[in-house]
């Protein structure tokens, strides 16, 4: 909360004084990813063949994981279950990190002695910063690699209240 500027002259006091600043920053690294092959068992890992796994401009291009970098296992045509597991081990890579500002000002106003009426906005995503998710992750997908979804545009709300 600012200073409210008690003992100034009035319109400094109003213009100036009597604001309320918060926020909220949220940084968090990326889940971790396993890339898998459908199959008649569960979560069966692919393998990993050589070569970059993650594509540097994915933002871009949406495609995160490189489909050449990795490469399904033989499966037994008796029981559809793969002959071997993969060599790829779960969570060496890791989906897209994200970060997020949420923030809210606003402005007090005392009407008399002791009642206010506050004039307010919240911004949720304040910087409408996209943070790309949805990473699909399965060999048989033909969408592999792509992030399809985002965590959501800005949001903004206002608001009146009397406090007393």
């Amino acid at each position: 909360q600012l200073p409210a500027l008690a003992g100034r002259n009035a319109v400094l006091r109003h213009v100036a004084g009597e604001w309320q600043l918060a926020g909220i920053l949220t940084a968090q690294t990326g889940l971790p990813v396993i890339v898998t092959q459908s199959s008649s068992t569960s979560n069966q890992r692919a393998d990993y063949i050589g070569g970059q796994a993650l594509l540097p401009d994915y933002q871009h291009t949406i495609r995160y994981l490189n489909p050449a970098a990795f490469q399904r296992i033989p499966v037994s045509s008796a029981s559809g279950a793969p002959i071997r597991a993969g060599n790829y081990s779960p969570g060496a890579l890791r989906a897209p990190g994200l970060w997020n500002l949420n923030f809210s000002l606003a402005k007090n106003f005392t009407m008399i002695e002791k009642v206010k009426l506050q004039i307010r906005t919240d911004m949720f995503n304040a910087l409408n910063h996209t943070s790309l998710s949805g990473l699909r992750t399965s060999l048989n997908d033909p969408l592999f690699g792509q992030l399809l979804s985002t965590q959501g545009a800005r949001v903004m709300q206002w608001n009146a209240r009397i406090i007393f």
